[in-house]
C-alpha cells in the first residue's frame, strides 16, 4: 500500500513548484554547492510490472546502483510499479539517473536519504530535469518524509499509549460489542448483526441475519462450564472450549486486533520491524516495506498525519493480499481507542465491511444473560455458534 507524492508542498500550485525548482537549479549552478549524500531515484509509476522490469532491465547497467521494482498504492487508481536505484554517493551521478529514469507523464524523483525527503522533481516531459534543490529550498521541492520510527512513535501515542486497548479490555469486568458485517454475495448482500456480551468466563453471543440467507442464533456460555446454542427456540448443548474459540473471533480483540494490538507490537514484535517511509499521500503517511518478497503478514501501513492513527494496512495470506481501511475512530475509554469503520478489500473489490454500533465496558447485565431461557427445548441435534 505504497503512495505517491504528486503535490510538493500540501496543496501547492504545481506551477509555482515548477518555477522554484528552476530557481534551485539557477541557485546551485551559479554557486556550485556541494549536495548532500545519499541519494535514491525513483521513476513514475507503471501500470504494470512487466513495463517497469523492461525499463529497469534496458537503464539499470548505466545508473550505477541497485535497481529494484517496488510497488506503490495511488488514491484513485490502485496499485503501480515503480523503479528504483540507489543509494548513491554523490549528486553529480544521482541526477544522472533522475534523467534516465524520468520520462513523460513519469516523472522522476531524487530523494535525500538521511532526511528521507524528496529533493527533486523531473520535468516528466522528456526533458532534462531540475536537479537538487539546495538548502532552504526543499518546501518548493517536495515535503520532508517523516522517519518511520517517529511515525510509529506517533501511532502508539494516538492508539492509546503502551499498554493500548487490550489493557483496557483485559481489565474491564464486563464488555459488551455490538456491529453489522455486510459481506457482498452473488446472490445478494448478507446482512448480519451481532452483539457480543461478556462478564469474567460467561458469554453470550447474539446473530441476527438482517439481510439474506441466513438463521438467527443466541450462543451462551455460563458460569459453570456449559455452553448451548439456540436456533429456533431448540437449545443444544455445545462443547465448551470449542465454543469459547468460536466465540472468540467474534470478540473486539480479534475483530479490531491490528489496531488494539498495535501500542503494545511497535517495537516487540516483528509486523512493525523493517518498514520505511515510502510517501505522503494527501494526509496520510505511507510505511511499506522492501522490495516484493516480503513473505506473508504485514506489507505496507498508513497513518493518518493529524491524529497518528492507523488508516490502511496491506496485509499477505497465502492466498493473496487483503486491504484492510479503519476509520471513524472514537475514544471509548482512557487508552481505548477504537475504530468503528472497517472495510476489507481484495483487488480492490469490497468483501466485507465492519461497522460497529457500540463498545462498552463493566455494564450490569441482567442476571438471565447467561443462562438458557426455560422455554428453549433440547432436541438431539441443533445450529452452530456464530455466523
Amino acid at each position: 500500500m505504497t503512495a505517491r507524492v504528486s503535490n510538493p508542498g500540501r496543496g501547492g500550485n504545481r506551477l509555482a513548484g515548477r518555477a522554484a525548482r528552476l530557481l534551485a537549479w539557477a541557485w546551485l549552478a551559479g554557486s556550485g554547492a556541494a549536495l548532500a549524500e545519499p541519494f535514491e531515484v525513483e521513476s513514475g509509476p507503471f501500470a504494470d510490472r512487466a513495463a517497469a522490469e523492461a525499463v529497469a532491465a534496458e537503464v539499470g547497467p548505466d545508473l550505477g546502483a541497485p535497481v529494484t521494482v517496488a510497488r506503490r498504492y495511488l488514491r484513485g487508481e490502485g496499485w503501480r510499479f515503480v523503479v528504483r536505484a540507489g543509494a548513491f554517493d554523490d549528486g553529480e551521478t544521482a541526477r544522472a539517473a533522475l534523467a534516465r529514469l524520468d520520462a513523460p507523464g513519469r516523472p522522476a524523483r531524487l530523494i535525500d536519504l538521511d532526511g528521507r525527503r524528496v529533493v527533486a522533481v523531473g520535468s516528466g516531459e522528456a526533458a532534462a530535469p531540475a536537479p537538487m534543490a539546495p538548502s532552504g529550498a526543499v518546501e518548493a521541492a517536495g515535503e520532508a518524509l517523516p522517519a518511520a520510527s517517529a511515525v510509529l512513535r506517533a501511532a502508539v501515542r494516538a492508539h492509546g499509549g503502551r499498554g493500548g486497548g487490550l489493557d483496557v479490555l483485559a481489565r474491564a469486568g464486563s464488555v459488551r460489542f455490538a456491529f453489522e458485517r455486510r459481506v457482498p454475495l452473488p446472490q445478494g448482500t448478507l446482512v448480519v448483526r451481532h452483539e457480543l456480551r461478556r462478564a469474567g468466563d460467561r458469554w453470550r453471543l447474539d446473530v441476527d441475519v438482517v439481510e439474506g440467507q441466513g438463521v438467527d442464533s443466541t450462543t451462551i456460555v455460563d458460569g459453570d462450564g456449559r455452553a448451548w446454542v439456540v436456533v429456533d427456540g431448540a437449545a443444544t448443548e455445545r462443547d465448551r472450549a470449542r465454543t469459547r474459540e468460536i466465540l472468540d473471533a467474534f470478540a473486539p480483540e480479534q475483530l479490531l486486533g491490528l489496531p488494539l494490538r498495535l501500542p503494545g507490537d511497535v517495537g516487540r514484535s516483528p509486523t512493525w520491524d523493517g518498514l520505511r517511509t515510502e510517501a505522503l499521500d494527501g494526509n496520510l503517511v505511507v510505511l511499506g516495506r522492501e522490495g516484493e518478497d516480503a513473505g506473508t503478514g504485514l506489507q505496507a501501513a498508513a497513518f493518518d498525519r493529524e491524529s497518528g492513527t492507523l488508516a490502511r494496512v496491506r496485509w499477505r495470506t497465502e492466498d493473496g493480499d487483503l486491504e484492510y481501511d479503519y476509520g471513524d475512530y472514537r475514544t471509548v475509554a482512557r487508552g481505548l481507542v477504537v475504530p468503528f469503520a472497517i472495510d476489507i478489500r481484495r483487488a480492490g473489490t469490497v468483501i466485507e465491511s465492519v461497522r460497529v454500533e457500540a463498545l462498552r465496558l463493566d455494564e450490569s447485565f441482567d442476571p438471565g444473560t447467561f443462562t438458557v431461557p426455560p422455554e428453549a427445548e433440547a432436541p438431539e441435534s441443533g445450529g452452530e455458534a456464530g455466523s
